[in-house]
């Protein structure tokens, strides 16, 4: 499983979260420029990601997979995370 989200510490919590799931070997990319270099390597079979995020957002990012022809089958899904108002506005920027 690969977790696309620019901020570390959700990606820590998810971490944390599975791992006592034996089976599930997570990985995290904080960098959407770096996604398609981070696939590559860690070939996973599910990402996960946040739907804004500074860069490239998550639709993009969907949009790219489905014309790559070795992400295209990859399942993949955006959330977007409730934020608190220091955080909506510095995303707002």
């Amino acid at each position: 499983m690969l977790l696309v989200d620019d901020q570390a510490m959700v990606g820590e919590a998810v971490r944390r979260k599975l791992a006592t799931q034996a089976d599930i070997r997570f990985h995290f990319c904080a960098d959407t420029a770096k996604v398609m270099e981070t696939i590559e390597r860690v070939k996973p079979t599910v990402i996960l990601q946040d739907l804004v995020m500074p860069g490239t957002d998550g639709m993009t990012l969907l949009r790219q997979y489905r014309q790559n022809k070795d992400t295209q089958n990859i399942r993949s899904s955006c959330f977007r995370p409730r934020r608190n108002r220091r955080s909506r506005a510095r995303h707002s920027r």
